[in-house]
């Protein structure tokens, strides 16, 4: 847990205690991601610290590895994914934050961010769906409007990537819709 009882991994941790929960495909072209992440820090992160927490990189590149830690460390020595896999970006760094994580989407990487000041949680599953959770109902409210805005889709209830998912998703307490009767 992180500080304030914020789970670290909600799916792992308790994702049961969010009110709202939404899984969507995540853009695909770098612009669009940009985007979508500024408006998500703008909506759920300004004014308190954000922290960002690589899981898995999927073997990357050396070449990613080496400028994603000199993005995160531009003075000293860099540490890598493995020795500093969070990063915690202060209120006047979180434009750095922006570009940051739409490369760990861009190159389907798997990282969180965490917003203390909305009880929001981010998690990009490889470039490919974004899960959010959170106790705001305006944070939950402002990303269902921004599906629309970028053109997004929810996750279909069928292919969730695992039953906790699917029987969150088709919660309306935890933010998705009912399951629909075909």
């Amino acid at each position: 847990m992180l500080s304030n009882d914020l789970p670290a991994r909600p799916y792992q941790e308790g994702d049961d205690v969010f009110e709202y929960f939404l899984q969507f495909h995540a853009p695909k072209t770098l612009s669009s991601i940009q985007c979508f992440t500024d408006a998500l820090i703008a909506l759920a992160g300004t004014g308190s610290e954000v922290m960002m927490t690589v899981i898995d990189t999927e073997s990357p590149y050396d070449y990613e590895a080496r400028f994603f830690s000199k993005l995160r460390f531009p003075v000293g020595e860099p540490k890598s994914i493995v020795e500093a896999p969070a990063h915690l970006f202060q209120p006047d760094e979180l434009s750095d934050l922006v570009p940051m994580f739409s490369l760990t989407v861009g190159w389907h990487w798997e990282a969180y961010l965490h917003m203390q000041r909305t009880r929001t949680v981010l998690l990009n599953w490889e470039g490919e769906i974004f899960d959010l959770w959170t106790n705001d109902q305006g944070v939950f409210s402002g990303v269902a409007g921004m599906l629309q805005t970028f053109g997004l889709s929810e996750k279909a209830q069928f292919d969730a990537p695992d039953a906790d998912t699917a029987e969150n998703s088709a919660n309306p307490d935890m933010g998705g819709a009912p399951p629909s009767i075909t």
